[in-house]
């Protein structure tokens, strides 16, 4: 009777409204945002766990919606059962009949409880605050990218090293991105998603990289996206 499939949606329902809660208070919110743990702890729980967590809860969402059908198709036929009667039937499997359409009777409440219109508003409100959230973190990673490749100019080490902060905030941009579409709520405008595969495409020292020294290039193209993202930010 899909009773995994219920733990589970449930769980990932709670996650992320307990992800989500956190968006209620910005002040709070941005005393979270720390790097305490590490850049790479800070980005696992403000960006990657989450968008994880989106896609699993969705994932469950259309599971339980996909049995809900499947529970509803399956009572609608067995009322035609024991409504019509058939050749050979009797009281016994009646009874069985009858049972059996209880039981999916109850597990169809279940389901619709937490996939149908009573429950749109709540799935909402997470899913609407938890993009808040990640638009946030999304922001901090940008404004945190263009001052660190500055300081990679002359230096091929570090320009290495700001060339993969780069290319983490466009894979971060992109994900954020795809998960405000499937809701229909902006967070980037897609011409700033295409321009930073383009502009990640063009790795230092590579044909289209052009002459200039990798650092001041890494410096270069941080700044326009810091820019671009600024700007996006502001219209939203």
């Amino acid at each position: 009777m899909n009773s995994q499939l219920i733990a589970e949606y449930d769980a990932a329902l709670a996650a992320l409204e307990s992800f989500a809660d956190l968006a209620g208070d910005p002040c709070e919110a941005q005393t979270h945002f720390d790097h305490d743990a590490g850049t790479n702890a800070w980005l696992t729980r403000w960006l990657h766990h989450p968008l994880t967590l989106l896609r699993v809860f969705d994932s469950l969402y259309a599971g339980a919606t996909a049995a809900l059908s499947e529970v509803s198709l399956e009572i609608a036929l067995l009322r035609e059962r024991l409504v019509g009667g058939g050749p050979g039937g009797g009281k016994t499997e009646d009874d069985a009949l009858a049972k059996r359409a209880a039981d999916l009777l109850c597990h169809e409440a279940d389901l619709h409880a937490r996939v149908g219109r009573q429950a749109e508003e709540r799935i909402l409100t997470a899913r609407t605050r938890a993009l808040r959230m990640l638009r946030e973190a999304l922001k901090r990673v940008g404004l945190e990218t263009s001052p660190h490749a500055n300081e990679s100019v002359g230096d091929p080490a570090k320009a290495s090293e700001a060339w993969s902060r780069v290319e983490t905030y466009r894979r971060l941009a992109e994900d954020v991105h795809a998960a405000a579409s499937a809701l229909d709520a902006p967070v980037l405008p897609s011409d700033l998603v295409a321009r930073l595969r383009r502009v990640t495409a063009r790795r230092p020292g590579s044909a289209s990289g052009g002459s200039r020294a990798p650092g001041s290039w890494v410096a270069a193209t941080a700044h326009g996206l810091f820019a671009s993202t600024t700007n996006a930010h502001r219209r939203l």
